[in-house]
């Protein structure tokens, strides 16, 4: 079984009334820690990202729409960037999740 389908499994013993305050606890104690991981690494990226964006005097949110609209010429630091902001973006996503 898959860790999804033992996750699916939980979630409907949840909705179907289970009480357990020991995994109330672990689960929280889980999210929160994947959290803090997610922060951390959209730290990171952004201790990087404000390199380009010094060098370039432009923030890569306005980077990245630019970029991807094909309207900035194909360099290797242009792809860095924008894989670098994607990453963000991404892991911005998923913090927001855990979070919620």
């Amino acid at each position: 079984m898959t860790i999804a389908e033992k996750l699916a499994n939980l979630a409907e013993l949840y909705r179907r009334g289970l009480d357990s305050r020991f995994l109330d606890q672990q689960l929280n104690k889980l999210l929160q820690r994947e959290s803090l991981e997610c922060q951390h690494q959209i730290d990171q990226l952004a201790q990087r990202l404000i390199v380009f964006e010094r060098q370039y005097r432009e923030s890569s949110e306005d980077f990245l729409r630019r970029w991807q609209a094909g309207q900035t010429p194909d360099s290797f630091d242009f792809t860095e960037w924008a894989s670098l902001a994607q990453a963000r973006q991404f892991l911005q996503a998923r913090l927001k999740l855990l979070e919620a």
